[in-house]
């Protein structure tokens, strides 16, 4: 019996064991998990919150007030205070300290009403974007959320006046985006005036700016004071920072005035400036450039219907530019570069054609100028696949290089290569002063006088492979090519070229003695060409007045190269070739042909033979 009371004894104890063992575990779960709760409280009454924008910030709605809020994150060395969709009343004067953002949900999302008398915030040192806040003011997404006129008391009906909206938008931003709303048309009376720092880009949505006055609708200046592109200046490292490559894209700015007035867009001080997507029309000149700038590019834009000039380089100086695939059209000059020091001017696959702003039609489709008084240089220069047409508008030549300095290292190192030149009134293309000029595998069809015309001084011409015809519309090529100087003219090639349907003479050179500018007067000395290898044919309806369909004519020839070339006349034709000079040397003149002249007619006037001019087996 004894054993068995102690046997029994020892089974309670057992149990007794077991549940006080088993009782601590429970607590222990039960503290753990009510340590678990604590801490998920803890993290999410302080802890960072998701914005719609996948950045961890704090959220406002986490503390007593706005004011709670930047103390708290101000001590935490700066953070980023997330305004969820709402509307908010600030009722006292927020200071926000260095490193504090805020940011709200979106444009219409966030909603502020203000009822400090004064300042409404300090934002002395810090990073916060709630920049100028109105009374029931919007406030915006600081990090991505774009600025809207809208937000500051744009209308867009075409009818009230927006200017001073948009400029307090633009003067609201910080390296943002300036958004507008879709179709609307938004009136510019005044200059709105765009600081790059504050605005890097404006996204149009094919919205419009329509203007009323002869003022520039948009002006783009940045803070460039300096020439060069070198990573090695201060200011340029510092533009590269805050300002490099603004953007204007998917705009459209006209005018509504019967007279076209105002400048679509002026730029000034940028550095990789782009514009693109635009549509310019009804102005007085579409984009226009002025002061420093480096690196644009103009691209994918319509220019049309323009007063002047579809884009003028007035007076700039400005490295690197792209010009693609743009098209301007109905312009004076479609793209005029004025006195300016430009160089690295890629023009490239554009469609370029006149109509003519004016009533007397276009002057000029490409117009490079340099004045006497001009301080800048023109080089490295490509013109390449462009179609430049003209439709019998043009009064002067398509592409105009018009240097008045008798320096042709001004204008020099020009490659105009693979283009569609046609229905000029003038000329398809024309130099004065110019050098290292390359003209190779275009297209001339249709121009009413001389192809390619060269006036006073030309040296290291590569004219090789293109193709001339006539016959377009109420246009006929009446040549080839004119050139006139009384200076010296080396280094010229012309190969390979096939002149058809011309109507007057293929090659004209000649003496310039009655130039009415004294320092290019005087007569033509030529020092290096080479004409060979050509095909000329004269239309078989051509009139002969009884000109040299080749005629060269100078003071002085050393070095020239004529031979295998084809020249096919025409049945009134009767005078082929004529080579002449006051003194002639070094040259060889041999294997020409010309044929279908009429019967009878003088082929050839050349030189003698000699010991150093071999003339020879030309028919």
């Amino acid at each position: 019996m004894i054993n068995k009371g102690k046997d029994e004894m020892k089974t309670l104890d057992t149990e007794k064991i077991r549940g006080l063992i088993m009782k601590k575990k429970m607590v222990y779960v039960a503290s753990l998990f009510l340590l678990i709760i604590a801490m998920m409280y803890v993290l999410n009454t302080k802890k960072t919150t998701r914005t719609p924008l996948e950045e961890y910030v704090y959220n406002v709605n986490d503390f007593q007030s706005i004011q709670a809020a930047i103390t708290y994150v101000s001590k935490k060395s700066g953070g980023k205070i997330y305004f969820p969709p709402n509307k908010y009343e600030i009722k006292e004067e927020l200071d926000i300290r260095e490193g504090v953002e805020l940011i709200g949900a979106g444009r219409n999302q966030t909603t502020i009403s203000v009822s400090t008398p004064s300042g409404y915030l300090n934002r002395e040192g810090s990073a916060v974007k709630f920049s100028d806040i109105k009374v029931n003011g919007k406030v915006r997404n600081c990090l991505n959320s774009p600025i809207s006129p809208e937000d500051f008391g744009a209308l867009g009906d075409a009818k009230t006046d927006d200017s001073l909206a948009f400029q307090n938008a633009a003067n609201s931003g910080n390296g943002s985006v300036l958004e507008l709303e879709e179709g609307k048309r938004y009136l510019i009376k005044d200059t709105v005036t765009i600081d790059i720092e504050k605005i890097k880009m404006i996204n149009g949505n094919n919205s419009y700016l329509v203007l009323e006055e002869d003022i520039i609708g948009l002006k783009l200046l940045g803070s460039k004071e300096t020439k060069g592109a070198s990573p090695n200046s201060e200011q340029n490292n510092l533009i590269a920072e805050k300002e490099f490559m603004p953007i204007v894209s998917n705009l459209q700015i006209y005018s509504k005035s019967d007279s076209y007035v105002g400048t679509g867009i002026q730029a000034e001080g940028t550095f990789g400036l782009i514009i693109k997507n635009n549509h310019l029309y009804n102005l007085k000149t579409g984009i226009e450039f002025i002061g420093y700038n480096r690196n644009v590019i103009i691209e994918n834009n319509q220019i049309w219907n323009i007063r002047n000039y579809g884009i003028h380089w007035n007076k700039v100086n400005l490295h690197q530019q792209i010009i693609e695939n743009n098209h301007i059209s109905f312009t004076k000059k479609n793209l005029f570069f004025e006195d300016s020091d430009v160089h690295n001017i890629h023009i490239i696959g554009n469609d370029l054609e006149g109509g003519g702003g004016e009533q007397e039609g276009n002057e000029n489709s490409i117009h490079f100028l340099l004045t006497d008084n001009s301080l800048g240089d023109m080089s490295q220069i490509q013109i390449i696949g462009n179609s430049i047409e003209e439709h019998l508008a043009a009064t002067s030549s398509l592409i105009k290089f018009e240097n008045h300095t008798d320096d042709t290292s001004k204008m020099q190192i020009i490659e105009i290569t693979g283009n569609e030149l046609s229905g000029s009134k003038s000329n398809a293309i024309e130099f004065w002063n110019s050098s290292n000029v390359t003209i190779n595998g275009n297209n001339f069809y249709g121009n009413q006088d001389d192809n390619i015309k060269i006036l006073h001084k030309a040296t290291g011409f590569n004219i090789m492979g293109n193709s001339f015809s006539g016959n377009l519309e109420a246009a006929s090529n009446k040549g080839f090519l004119f050139l006139k100087s009384g200076l010296e003219v080396n280094n010229i090639i012309i190969y390979a070229n096939t002149i058809d349907n011309l109507h007057g003479p293929v090659i004209q050179m000649k003496d310039n003695p009655d130039d009415p500018n004294a320092k290019f007067r005087g007569r033509l000395f030529i020092d290096g060409m080479n004409i060979s290898n050509n095909i000329f044919t004269i239309a078989e309806d051509y009139q002969s007045n009884g000109e040299y369909l080749v005629d060269i004519e100078a003071h002085s020839i050393a070095g020239l190269v004529y031979t295998n070339n084809q020249l096919k006349g025409c049945s009134t034709c009767e005078n082929g070739t004529r080579i002449t000079a006051n003194s002639i040397n070094h040259s060889i003149i041999n294997k020409n042909m010309i044929y279908n002249v009429k019967e009878g007619a003088n082929k050839y006037k050349l030189p003698e033979s000699t010991q150093d001019v071999i003339v020879s087996e030309n028919r």
